[in-house]
């Protein structure tokens, strides 16, 4: 073969591989199957500053934080019909919560302390054989388990897509975010104050499993705060939120890894105190997590 037809047959080769690249379907609500077992590692924390301005007074500060550091193994013990977790149990192998920033934080849960996640009327609740987990720890310990706050199957699908390559971009069903969030937060959104996308980063291997880096960001502006009466003046209402997964290129598969970052800033003027006086409101919400599931043989 000469120079010429080896050049061209090379170019032509690596003209299908690129004419063939693969295709995948991106779906984030994965099913579950009763027995799987996998082992779960990260951390997460929740910090609030809340400030109050009375009219002609002194601001007064509030700050709320907690953190966890987590390792454990589930296991699934129960669906619902749509193949949603609704039962896991935990033995929690590390458990230390903190209640400062940069504090190591001390034992929340005992090594070998059994977990079970069950989701209820209210929302997924947690108990240990000595009876129900704290509210605030037992939030925390969401970030871990399988149980999911959205039972809500018309809002599965709101980031996902089908035949979509590495490298890929698409723009998030703004609709479904508006109705799933605005349930949650107890007030209307405007789709239109929805902006953002998904985009599939780069595609590997853990653990033997193939898997993609899937990036999805996400602003609202104006997220209006819940429980604001109707003619508050609300200056400022801005939520962004970042989150990334290890999605099995086996759609049966669960995530092997998730990360989520969430900031939710909030002005308002001339709000009115139970005294009939006015104050202003400036409230810095930031949550992040960070975790990584190896699944159990």
């Amino acid at each position: 073969m000469t120079r010429v037809a080896l050049i061209l047959g090379l170019a032509l080769y690596a003209g299908g591989v690129l004419l063939a690249q693969e295709t995948y379907d991106i779906k984030l609500q994965r099913p579950g199957t009763v027995g799987s077992k996998w082992t779960v590692a990260g951390s997460a924390s929740r910090a609030q500053t809340q400030t109050i301005t009375p009219s002609g007074g002194q601001a007064q500060t509030q700050e709320n934080y907690a953190s966890i550091i987590f390792e454990g193994q589930v296991e699934v013990l129960e669906i619902d019909k749509e193949g949603r977790v609704t039962k896991a149990s935990c033995v929690v192998a590390n458990c230390l919560v903190g209640s400062k920033k940069g504090e190591n934080g001390k034992e929340g849960l005992a090594k070998g302390t059994k977990l079970t996640q069950s989701m209820t009327e209210s929302g997924p609740s947690v108990v240990t054989d000595a009876g129900p987990v704290a509210e605030e720890l037992a939030d925390l310990l969401g970030e871990f388990l399988p149980v999911e706050k959205n039972d809500s199957k018309e809002t599965d699908d709101m980031f996902d897509a089908t035949g979509k390559k590495v490298g890929d971009s698409w723009e998030v069903d703004s609709a479904k975010i508006a109705a799933s969030l605005g349930k949650s937060m107890g007030s209307a959104l405007d789709p239109k104050s929805i902006k953002g996308k998904v985009t599939i980063t780069a595609k590997g291997t853990t653990d033997g499993i193939d898997n993609l880096d899937v990036a999805i960001e996400l602003a609202v502006s104006p997220c209006p705060p819940p429980g604001m009466p109707p003619d508050a003046n609300v200056e400022k209402a801005d939520l962004t939120v970042t989150m990334r997964g290890g999605l099995p290129v086996d759609p049966t598969l669960p995530l092997i890894a998730k990360e989520q970052s969430m900031h939710y800033v909030v002005a308002v003027k001339g709000l009115k105190d139970p005294n009939g006086g006015l104050a202003d409101l400036n409230t810095n919400v930031e949550n992040t997590s960070s975790v990584e599931l190896h699944p159990v043989k």
